[in-house]
């Protein structure tokens, strides 16, 4: 667990490093989320092979990844399914403060029973900062 969590901050820190979003940034999001992992393709009679959940960047692989730091609906994805026992609430926005006013921040709230985590997350852009938000809760 410990590892899965320190996974987790390590992503967010370095999306938050990021300056534009990219397919390395949503490969290395799947892997750290432990969606997909990260094999070479096969090669069987001349026909490449990929597994299940693969997700090598510049291999054909990666398509199955969804685009996390360019999308607001896959960026969602990261966030839980709203449950009896767990509830998801967020919001991004672009309030022109802050040290950079041109920096989207996210909000991420997850409710489970009486425990809840808040984070939040700064990007470029909208998606990133989502991303930001939602690994840390998941950490």
């Amino acid at each position: 667990m410990a590892d899965r969590e320190t996974s987790l901050k390590g992503m967010a820190a370095v999306l938050e490093k990021g300056r534009a979003a990219s397919r390395e940034l949503d490969c290395a999001i799947g892997v750290a989320i432990g969606r997909f992992t990260v094999h070479p393709p096969r090669y069987e009679g001349g026909d490449v092979q990929y597994s299940d959940g693969n997700a090598w960047p510049g291999q054909a692989g990666d398509m199955l990844v969804p685009r996390y730091t360019d999308s607001m609906d896959a960026a969602l994805t990261l966030l839980p399914a709203h449950g009896p026992d767990c509830a998801a609430f967020w919001r991004v926005g672009n309030d022109g403060e802050g040290g950079d006013p041109s920096l989207f921040k996210a909000e991420v709230l997850i409710a489970r029973g009486l425990i809840s985590n808040r984070q939040t997350g700064v990007a470029l852009t909208a998606p990133m900062a989502l991303c930001i938000a939602a690994l840390k809760t998941m950490a």
